[in-house]
């Protein structure tokens, strides 16, 4: 169940609709179709990197850096 505190006020995010918040979102995705449109073949290129980095962000993540000793080991 909603309780009235959770509800969201319509009057309150007003702003949303406003002229030039209207103008922004409108300049940014012509933008973003121009930039999809354009280099869409600079974006596919870049892609293919991405399951390389992935890789080896999730190593350092997972192993916390190179730094491979074990609790038992620092004594």
């Amino acid at each position: 169940m909603w309780t009235k505190d959770q509800i969201i006020d319509p009057g309150s995010v007003r702003w949303l609709r406003s002229p030039t918040v209207l103008l922004v979102l409108a300049l940014l995705s012509l933008a973003t179709a121009f930039l999809l449109t354009g280099h869409g073949n600079h974006l596919v290129d870049a892609l293919l990197y991405v399951p390389f980095a992935a890789c080896l962000l999730a190593h350092l993540f997972m192993h916390q850096g190179h730094n491979h000793q074990r609790q038992s080991d620092k004594r």
